[in-house]
């Protein structure tokens, strides 16, 4: 859940700790297959993931891909890690689980959540909205925990942009509030 859609508690954790040291691998360990969107993700980001996934003795594959292929490996679940953007307009938590909802035709990832779903189907009725969302939070930190998930907030990337939209003092907006923004 990128910052802003549950309540800050869910985003106070401990920081994950990088590496740069080697790590050890079982021996019939299959390379990574890390598909990015070509439209957000460049050359030298996927040059750049590659060398550092190397040096710590991980084999992976990246791959930029089109916008059709990468609906198409989206479907198939022919990944282990994707790259996209964000394609949420409002900060909505329950907008926000479908792409994770292992019953979704256009899921993201290749987890289970039909326990997460289950749960946050009946938290849904609680009618105390900041209760509600605290027990998401915790539903959902329970979930990334379970399935070795980075949430999006961990990766500290700005908000990717066009070079002609302004985006004044902030490196994260929703969609929503770019009606606020003036673009040049």
């Amino acid at each position: 859940m990128p910052r802003g859609v549950l309540p800050e508690s869910y985003y106070s954790r401990q920081p994950i700790q990088a590496t740069d040291k080697p790590i050890a691998l079982a021996k019939d360990f299959k390379p990574i297959e890390i598909k990015v969107l070509a439209s957000i993700f460049g050359e030298n980001f996927v040059s750049a993931v590659k060398e550092k996934l190397k040096a710590i003795g991980v084999p992976a594959t990246v791959r930029r891909l089109s916008a059709p292929d990468f609906l198409q490996v989206i479907q198939s679940g022919d990944y282990d890690l994707l790259g996209s953007s964000y394609i949420l307009n409002f900060p909505d938590a329950d907008a926000a689980l479908d792409p994770i909802d292992s019953r979704s035709s256009v899921r993201l990832g290749r987890f289970d959540s039909s326990h997460l779903m289950a749960k946050l189907d009946k938290l849904r009725s609680n009618d105390d909205n900041t209760q509600r969302l605290a027990q998401y939070s915790e539903a959902m930190g329970n979930f990334e925990q379970e399935n070795y998930i980075i949430p999006m907030f961990r990766l500290r990337l700005p908000m990717l942009h066009r070079s002609d939209i302004q985006v004044p003092e902030s490196s994260f907006r929703y969609e929503a509030e770019l009606w606020k923004i003036l673009w040049k």
